[in-house]
């Protein structure tokens, strides 16, 4: 985890595959207005728990009590980024962190919840 101020340029580079829709001047305006925390979740089926918990992109479409749903109103101010396959994670990973500040660590109860250690 890492709280940052975003570039226009990192930004861009983020939002590489938006370039040229109508959406993405907005994204580059919205994400560099303020700090953000970045982060990287591991774990059982990370990718799909963790979207879940965002909820979907359009805000009135997510479910009550996701992230989306509960503090945002309109997709342009879109509260958090969640990638949606591991190849996009592994990705964006290495674009947003240096590889020698990730770790793994384990949970010593991980196998209560997962069963798979």
């Amino acid at each position: 985890m890492d709280l940052r101020i975003v570039s226009k340029d990192f930004a861009e580079k983020h939002y590489a595959a938006h370039k040229g829709k109508i959406f993405y001047d907005g994204l580059i305006k919205y994400i560099i207005s303020s700090p953000i925390i970045a982060m990287v979740w591991e774990g059982s089926n990370a990718i799909n728990a963790i979207r879940q918990t965002v909820g979907s992109t359009n805000p009135i479409e997510a479910a009550p009590g996701t992230v989306r749903h509960d503090l945002s109103i309109i997709t342009s101010r879109n509260l958090v980024h969640a990638s949606d396959s591991i190849e996009t994670a592994e990705k964006e990973i290495s674009l947003w962190f240096d590889k020698d500040k990730l770790f793994t660590w384990t949970r010593v109860h991980e196998d209560w919840y997962t069963g798979l250690n």
